[in-house]
């Protein structure tokens, strides 16, 4: 997976000290953010899934992480539809993709 947040730091004007801000925010929150998504999942919760599903792919979008906006995506999807078949498997993936994304923040702007 790679990542490119030159569309982002477009939108902010280049700059860097607002890119490390909303990078740091991301870093710190974005396990709220999972767990609810995955308490939504273990309780088969759809609902739960669905609020947390639509947020967090506003969070990826912002940060033009296509694959995980699909993710995100599909999972609300599924909630809205009540089709819990799968979605295990996603949350997984969309888990991993952000710990990834997480990892590459921190090696790369040492936050």
């Amino acid at each position: 997976m790679k990542f490119d947040l030159s569309s982002l730091n477009e939108l902010l004007g280049n700059d860097e000290d607002a890119l490390k801000d909303i990078l740091r925010a991301f870093v710190t929150d974005y396990e709220k953010y999972v767990k609810d998504l995955e308490d939504g999942v273990i309780e088969r919760d759809f609902e739960k899934i669905k609020k947390n599903a639509h947020a967090m792919k506003s969070v990826v979008g912002n940060f033009n992480l296509k694959e995980l906006y699909d993710y995100a995506s599909d999972m609300e999807r599924r909630a809205k539809e009540n089709l819990y078949d799968g979605m295990n498997e996603l949350f997984e993936k969309f888990k991993d993709g952000l710990i990834k994304f997480r990892d590459w923040i921190e090696e790369t702007y040492q936050i």
